[in-house]
């Protein structure tokens, strides 16, 4: 949880006034980070308090500080924020310094709260997925100023997570057992498909170019909209190099899918709108 040691950490470091009787509200979190709403003094603040130990770079080789890699993501952010709706933490003071508070335990980060909400699957417009992808077109013509050395090191371990995932043993134990195939059908016919071509699959990751910078996690519950229409896009922590193509693709499909009673439903003319807008 956030505490009250932790907002004095940022009233230090970021110089915030949260005011006598701040009202923290618990977001929920994602996969590796606890966020809040802090309100006080008039202004509210999205802050994100993540473990040391899941710091991207922490334990993934080749090895690079892994307070590093906050830095490279949000400097990309900062620079790609005044042309896209793109949400880039705060900076520490004085101006020029790192975006982060760190203890031995957590890490913090401070974003300016914007207006706006996540929208599910069923509620995603035609509109907004032509919003995304104009967008995600935007976002892989920039060309942002970034440690090509960090940039590499990320890439590696994207490369290296997913080969280690194809190259698993898991998915042969899962194809064996004997309910899955009536039970789950569709996805004994995926695990199948992985298990039987996951050699071929690891060499396209590794294979995968590497030519401009990637959100690589566009869906849409990483993005707030307002009721006129805009958005802002959050959660970029996963950005750096990678496959303009396999963002692409991912992108398309968070956006046109969605899962209901227990289907998986896919919405064709969602992606032919995606595709008029973003002709990869």
């Amino acid at each position: 949880m956030l505490t009250h040691s932790d907002l004095h950490q940022l009233s230090c470091s970021h110089g915030l006034d949260f005011g006598p009787q701040p009202v923290v509200s618990d977001t929920g979190g994602g996969d590796v980070s606890e966020t809040y709403i802090v309100e006080g003094n008039g202004i509210r603040h999205f802050i994100k308090k993540i473990p040391m130990g899941k710091l991207p770079g922490q334990t993934a080789p080749p090895q690079a500080p892994a307070l590093e890699y906050l830095d490279f993501q949000e400097e990309i952010v900062e620079q790609l924020a005044p042309a896209l709706p793109a949400v880039a933490a705060m900076r520490a003071r004085p101006p020029g310094t790192k975006f982060y508070a760190c203890s031995r335990t957590h890490v913090l980060l401070v974003y300016p709260a914007v207006a706006g909400v996540s929208r599910s699957d069923a509620e995603v417009s035609l509109a907004m997925v032509k919003s995304i992808a104009r967008s995600l077109r935007q976002l892989h013509a920039a060309q942002p100023e970034f440690d090509a050395r960090l940039g590499r090191q990320r890439l590696e371990q994207f490369r290296d997570l997913g080969c280690s995932v194809l190259h698993s043993s898991i998915w042969k134990f899962l194809i064996r057992l004997p309910l899955l195939p009536h039970l789950f059908p569709a996805l004994f016919s995926a695990l199948t498909h992985i298990a039987s071509r996951n050699v071929t699959l690891a060499e396209a990751v590794r294979d995968m170019s590497a030519v401009g910078i990637c959100h690589n996690d566009l869906k849409p519950k990483n993005v707030l909209w307002q009721e006129s229409g805009e958005f802002w896009i959050i959660d970029w922590d996963a950005v750096g190099l990678f496959d303009l193509a396999a963002d692409h693709l991912d992108t398309g499909l968070s956006w046109a899918t969605h899962f209901a009673d227990g289907k998986l439903e896919f919405d064709a003319q969602k992606m032919a709108a995606f595709f008029q807008e973003y002709p990869l």
